[in-house]
């Protein structure tokens, strides 16, 4: 039932978009990269600095044209509202690491928009929060996380924004004390 609403949620979606105006023109570039000796072309590379003028320009540009065509779309905030219902989905667990009796993993809880990494007693213990990287002002997603080998300490990189660049931060395990020890830009 979930696939059939969401098919016809996209189906008269496209259908908006099809009796529309067309979109602002996204300029295109001679620009290009070079993988292992391979030139590469990338004519959105501009695209990629958000906070350049003429970016943000183009952003705005896409948003009104999408608001404008959205609101004349019967029904667009029950739909909305169902397409929200049906994303949220129940807690999912994943990448757990077992150390000296203490079970580490991450757990997404939608709507939060990062997941958080959990600490339990191996094997039946109260899972407890370890870092909840959502509470920031600028979330950052957790991109990896290491326990030391006696498990009373974690390494963890984050990232901001989708960057490719990871700041490593390091916990004590017991209390959840941040430690002050910080690796900036340490991977990619």
């Amino acid at each position: 039932m979930k696939k059939l609403l969401l098919t016809a949620a996209v189906t008269l979606t496209l259908q908006a978009f099809a009796l529309a105006d067309n979109p602002p023109q996204t300029v295109t570039t001679t620009a290009s990269r070079t993988y292992h000796g391979i030139k590469v072309p990338d004519p959105y590379a501009w695209l990629e600095e958000g906070s350049d003028p003429k970016v943000k320009a183009w952003i705005e540009a896409q948003n009104s044209y999408a608001e404008k065509e959205l609101s004349g779309f019967a029904g667009r905030e029950a739909l909305a509202k169902r397409i929200s219902e049906l994303s949220l989905t129940p807690a999912t667990r994943f990448s757990p690491r077992v150390v000296e009796q203490t079970l580490f993993f991450m757990k997404e809880t939608p709507p939060s928009p990062q997941p958080v990494l959990m600490v339990a007693d191996w094997p039946n213990g109260k899972e407890k929060v370890l870092v909840n990287t959502n509470a920031d002002e600028h979330p950052a997603a957790i991109t990896e996380f290491w326990p030391s080998p006696s498990g009373k300490y974690v390494a963890y990189g984050t990232a901001v924004g989708g960057s490719e660049l990871t700041t490593i931060f390091f916990v004590e395990t017991a209390t959840g004390k941040k430690l002050k020890d910080v690796l900036v830009d340490a991977a990619g």
